[in-house]
């Protein structure tokens, strides 16, 4: 460890006015695991608020600077001695609008996966959005959205405080909310595509179909660059309200107003189905939700449905992700001890997450299918590639999604969020799925009103033949 009490003094840049010099006394301790660097952004965000904000630029831009930018000099206190390369950036008063724009910064210095941020010159960008001035929050917020857009990453963006609100409703569920019960994705054009709706859902009842594509939400327009999270969180509020949704089908516009409901999209679902003249124990897994999944998919593996079936088919499609852990935990169930789940790859370390005793179902001895289409994505695509890569099971369907990255949601001085990317899951074979995804065993377009059993009983005869 190296351990620095340091005080920080501030420079005016030239053409400005200076401000009186003040210093902050600050500790900061470097560890293997939480180098200096990564502090010092804590310390800039922690400034700002304590009303010294104006030093929060420097402190940014140390964030991201190598140990030998900046060193500790010994008085009768030891102070930080800031190099010329920052002291353009340094000292003046942040504005409520710059304030947003250091946060924004702050978050991608330091958490971004990419540490070379794609091949863009980030300290050159990084200056230049510090030194702009903002007329008002709204351009701010414009300059944060085109800044992070400039990383080429769709997953790592700004949401502005009502989204942030709906966002954490969604995962949170307070009281009184609810949602339409519909699956969504990207469309190959661009905007947002109903991958499946819950059968007996308010969707289902208003005549919402998969294959629809959302044109508005309660007045709001769903564009090219409307994100599924966004639209999921105009779909999802209170359920004594209905919410106006404009869809297009075909090449017909279509007007429908959907009720909402408390609905339960993490919970594993047990049946049992004929096809071809083979059996077969289903179970549907529409997402991974925490404190829901893992518990449901133990129930149904031990019903009658599943526990007297020759062959177990476990239908994955349009599966969105949801809680990464809730999907570790279920693969656990199907492997044996000292079997890779998934590994995490940061721009500091790469974690592995591995089995530490035989799930209860590793030994089942029964066929094992994983019906996947290109809806399934994130958390569900780590799970089916667990179980595949690890000789457990049959992948059948299509190309799943490819998102396989891990973001972290920072909120941010405005009461927005940065949603950032932080991580890239590998598969037990160390595979990056990020726009690739899994690649099914038997390949079969199977459309989500198809039954299941329907698509793997066609599966199981092209691999007999």
């Amino acid at each position: 460890e190296t351990m620095r009490a340091v005080a920080l003094t501030t420079v005016a840049p030239a053409g400005t006015t200076a401000m009186p010099v003040r210093r902050m006394p600050v500790q900061i301790v470097g560890t293997r695991d939480s180098p200096p660097q990564m502090q010092l952004a804590t310390v800039a965000s922690m400034s700002r608020r304590k009303g010294t904000g104006y030093i929060a630029a420097v402190l940014l831009a140390m964030a991201s600077a190598p140990l030998p930018e900046w060193s500790a000099v010994s008085s009768n206190d030891m102070h930080l001695r800031i190099s010329r390369l920052f002291a353009a950036e340094a000292a003046v008063e942040l504005s409520e609008e710059s304030a947003l724009v250091v946060d924004a910064l702050a978050v991608i210095s330091r958490a971004y996966v990419d540490p070379d941020f794609g091949g863009l010159d980030w300290k050159s960008i990084r200056s230049e959005y510090v030194k702009k001035q903002y007329k008002n929050m709204k351009a701010a917020r414009e300059a944060v959205t085109k800044m992070l857009g400039l990383l080429g990453d769709k997953y790592t963006r700004y949401v502005t405080p009502a989204q942030y609100k709906a966002l954490l409703a969604r995962y949170e569920s307070p009281a009184g909310q609810g949602g339409v019960g519909v699956v969504l994705g990207t469309a190959s054009s661009g905007g947002v595509l109903l991958l499946d709706v819950e059968p007996g859902s308010p969707a289902a009842t208003a005549g919402l179909l998969p294959g629809d594509t959302l044109l508005s939400v309660g007045g709001t327009s769903i564009t090219s660059s409307t994100s599924p999270d966004e639209a999921a969180s105009l779909l999802f509020g209170p359920l004594s309200e209905r919410v106006q949704v404009s869809v297009r089908r075909g090449g017909d516009e279509t007007a429908l107003s959907v009720g909402r409901a408390l609905l339960q999209t993490g919970a594993a679902k047990a049946s049992s189905a004929r096809a071809a003249g083979l059996d077969f124990g289903v179970v549907t897994l529409r997402q991974f939700s925490e404190g829901l999944t893992v518990p449901s998919l133990r129930e149904a593996m031990g019903s009658a449905a599943i526990a007297d079936a020759p062959a177990v088919v476990l239908d994955l499609r349009s599966n969105p992700g949801g809680h990464f852990p809730s999907a570790v935990e279920a693969a656990k169930l199907f492997l044996r001890e000292g079997k890779t789940i998934v590994s995490t790859s940061s721009r500091t370390a790469t974690d592995q997450q591995v089995t530490i005793v035989d799930g209860p179902y590793a030994s089942d001895t029964r066929p094992l299918y994983l019906l996947v289409n290109k809806g399934t994505a994130s958390a569900a695509e780590v799970f089916a590639a667990a179980l595949a890569e690890n000789g457990r099971a049959v992948v059948v369907g299509e190309r799943t999604f490819g998102k396989g990255i891990v973001q972290t949601i920072a909120k941010v001085s405005d009461g927005g969020a940065v949603i950032c990317t932080t991580a890239r899951y590998l598969t037990p074979l160390g595979n990056d799925i990020n726009g690739i995804g899994v690649e099914p065993n038997v390949a079969s377009t199977c459309a989500s009103a198809l039954a299941a059993a329907t698509c793997v009983s066609q599966a199981v005869t092209t691999l007999a033949t």
